[in-house]
């Protein structure tokens, strides 16, 4: 909240200078200069924007005083893990609280090596780079032993000593309870008009399983029974739930509609680095991702083809993932841009792309529908532990088991361009081209390209949600735009 985290500010500054309290927390110049726009009210949204790691076109970095402040050496993982050490600064000598809840959903998979890995070093940079801060991590005890031994022994040291949470009462069990029901305004609404109270619509009797002799249980499992009870305590008022199917389906289609894809580019990579992994586990395609951060850029590799997030829409911050792409010196390199980001030749950005064109480098352009599918795919996927179906909780693997026979068409064509390419046929030099130009003739294309007219022309239906094909005398290839969620179908 910029009001709030402005309030904030100026009660930190009080009768001093914003840039000595800036100098004397020894902050970065672009965070003293956004948070010296926040104090004064200017720009809220775009520094808000700014602090939350967003990618924003020179233009707007520029009215903030902000061009190229981090030189050409720094990354984006490196400079957002700086503005945290920095505001994390402006708290001392408060503590400030990192939390990782059900930290088991860090693995795409049983089988998953990266998940723990990666946040045992994010763990101990934090600790060993943030003085005040606080870890603290979740995650079931039958997994202890794989979150350990998935780690450096350094990393996992530096997570702090293991605790054990206790088992709890039943007088404590129903107050949890009570305090969830109470955060449910539908439920007090229809206690309130029924004339019920305690923990109605839940049996009480029925929870007295999950108690042992002494009287106890864990939290855990209490809830998993009380979120049964509640569904089935639902279908006695609505009736009994749809199939499965149609539940997930349901979930599914919820989770495309509130999609962080929707608004704007600015969460593509997040989604893709989120959710390609448990598409390529669904499919059973061979997907590997940097086990450190990885200065050349690249994300993941598939069956041996690297892969390159670059949906930075500040053209600078994407002449220097080029750059570094480019530098890699790999041959094939899957280049992955939101669509709806320009892909200009700018004088930086021109030679990165000439260099990744020899290297016989493609771009695959993912529109909003494929990017609100694959979050989705991914909470449904992540998300098992809290489905809860007739009064059952929903398995993982009958979630997998869904997703995997009811893909939808969006996510088919993504996987189809990321893990099944036909070789040969240009398809990342063709979408470029149509990335600068937005209409192209097909003779012309297909001369340039120096393959068959017949060959673009089944490429641009092969990708209908991208490429409109305008038949005539004359053939023409026409970019797409990114529909609205009402707009979407999976047809394409």
């Amino acid at each position: 909240n910029p009001s709030r985290l402005a309030g904030l500010l100026r009660e930190m500054v009080r009768e001093r200078h914003w840039q000595d309290v800036a100098a004397s927390l020894r902050l970065g110049y672009g965070t003293s200069a956004v948070l010296g726009h926040v104090i004064d009210g200017k720009f809220p949204t775009q520094a808000t924007a700014w602090l939350r790691g967003e990618s924003l076109p020179d233009s707007v970095l520029e009215s903030m005083g902000l061009t190229n402040v981090d030189g050409d050496d720094i990354d984006e993982e490196s400079r957002a893990f700086e503005t945290i050490r920095e505001l994390c600064r402006l708290a001392e000598p408060q503590p400030v609280v990192f939390c990782c809840d059900q930290a088991e959903a860090l693995r795409v998979g049983a089988d998953d090596k990266r998940g723990f890995f990666v946040y045992g070093q994010l763990g101990a940079a934090i600790r060993n780079m943030i003085p005040n801060a606080v870890l603290i991590s979740s995650i079931q005890t039958v997994l202890l032993g794989d979150f350990k031994y998935g780690m450096h022994e350094a990393d996992y040291q530096k997570l702090g000593t293991p605790v054990v949470l206790e088992s709890i009462t039943q007088k404590q069990g129903r107050l949890l309870l009570q305090k969830r029901l109470d955060a449910e305004p539908l439920v007090a609404e229809a206690q309130t008009a029924l004339h019920q109270s305690g923990l109605w619509p839940i049996d009480e009797q029925k929870l007295n399983s999950v108690y042992d002799q002494g009287g106890r249980t864990a939290a855990r499992r209490l809830l998993y029974r009380a979120a049964e009870l509640f569904e089935e305590a639902r279908d006695e008022v609505l009736g009994p739930q749809p199939p499965i199917e149609e539940y997930l389906e349901e979930k599914l289609s919820e989770f495309r509609r509130t999609s962080k894809a929707w608004p704007s580019a600015a969460q593509t990579d997040a989604i893709l680095e989120h959710g390609l992994p448990v598409l390529a586990s669904l499919l059973r395609k061979p997907l590997e991702t940097a086990l450190t951060p990885n200065q050349k850029g690249i994300n993941f590799t598939a069956g041996g083809v690297p892969i390159g997030l670059c949906s930075q829409a500040n053209q600078t911050a994407l002449a220097k993932r080029l750059g570094r792409l480019a530098s890699s010196d790999q041959n094939g390199i899957i280049l992955v841009r939101d669509v709806r980001l320009e892909l200009k030749r700018t004088a930086r950005a021109a030679a990165h792309m000439d260099s990744l064109a020899a290297l016989r480098a493609r771009w695959i352009r993912p529109t909003p529908e494929a990017l609100a599918a694959l979050e989705a795919l991914q909470q449904l996927h992540d998300g098992y532990g809290t489905l809860s179906h007739r009064g059952e909780s929903v398995t993982q693997a009958t979630v997998a088991d869904w997703l995997r026979n009811n893909l939808p068409e969006p996510l088919k064509r993504l996987a189809e361009e990321v893990f099944e390419v036909t070789p040969g046929f240009p398809a990342g030099r063709l979408m470029e081209k149509l990335s600068q130009e937005f209409v192209l003739d097909v003779k012309a294309a297909a001369e340039w390209l120096r393959v068959s007219a017949e060959e673009v022309i089944a490429y641009a239906q092969r990708r209908s949600d991208q490429v409109l094909f305008v038949t005539g005398p004359n053939p023409l290839l026409c970019l797409m735009v990114g529909a609205s969620p009402e707009d979407s179908s999976d047809a394409g």
